[in-house]
């Protein structure tokens, strides 16, 4: 299965771990539930997988901000 995604993708460089960080970034990014998105990369603790393998876009990052300024919160 791997060595289908880097030939679909044509992403060379990429191993498991990058497609597990791209698998719990997205979902943070879309607003999945935290606890169950956990759950579905087999952690029990909700703020591991936040912490080691969610990472935010700059893009996503500047979209929050603007939430928070159409709210008045910060």
């Amino acid at each position: 299965m791997y060595l289908e995604l880097r030939t679909k993708t044509d992403i060379d460089f990429a191993t498991n771990h990058v497609y597990r960080h791209n698998f719990a970034t997205r979902p943070v990014e879309n607003g999945v539930d935290c606890k169950a998105l956990s759950s579905l990369m087999g952690h029990t603790d909700v703020s591991f997988p936040l912490r080691r393998y969610a990472t935010t876009e700059y893009d996503f990052l500047r979209q929050q901000i603007n939430l928070l300024h159409k709210r008045n919160i910060g």
